[in-house]
């Protein structure tokens, strides 16, 4: 693998070299209602606030790889995965809204199910949720994708 290619795991800028689970009590589990996902470390992202450096969060362009490629470097205990990434500038104008091509034609995730709103706790919308599947070889496959999206400025 190139090394301007290669994938490596971090948080806020630091190598993580085991999974954050590793580190808790048998038991606990990182389980974010969309809600938090959105406002505690989506919308923390955009403002510039430090993220937990125990984090499942793996900043990456997942557009570049095929989610086995990207599921081989991450571990997780529990078969879910969480990637900060930036949309293509043109899924932001309205082109091309049904789909996001991964790089170098390997794939492309669809979206299934449109976003929805996200609300806080004070009935207030906070963001939206979709899901996309991944279609690789013209063929669908057992990958899906819940995208996050926040209201915060782009």
């Amino acid at each position: 693998m190139d090394v301007e290619h290669e994938i490596i795991p971090h948080c806020n800028g630091e190598q993580v070299a085991l999974d954050f689970t590793d580190q808790l009590p048998s038991g606990f589990r990182f389980n974010p209602t969309d809600s938090e996902l959105i406002v505690d470390y989506l919308k923390a992202k955009f403002e510039s606030r430090e993220i937990p450096k125990q984090c499942r969060l793996h900043e990456v362009n997942i557009y570049k790889y095929k989610p086995g490629e990207l599921t081989e470097r991450y571990r997780s205990h529990e078969n879910e995965w969480y990637f900060l990434t930036s949309r293509d500038p043109k899924d932001r104008r309205g082109i091309n809204q049904r789909y996001r091509t991964i790089i170098g034609k390997r794939g492309l995730w669809r979206i299934t199910r449109r976003h929805k709103p996200v609300y806080d706790a004070t009935r207030q919308i906070v963001g939206h949720k979709g899901t996309l599947a991944f279609i690789g070889n013209a063929h669908k496959t057992m990958w899906l994708m819940h995208e996050y999206t926040t209201n915060a400025p782009q």
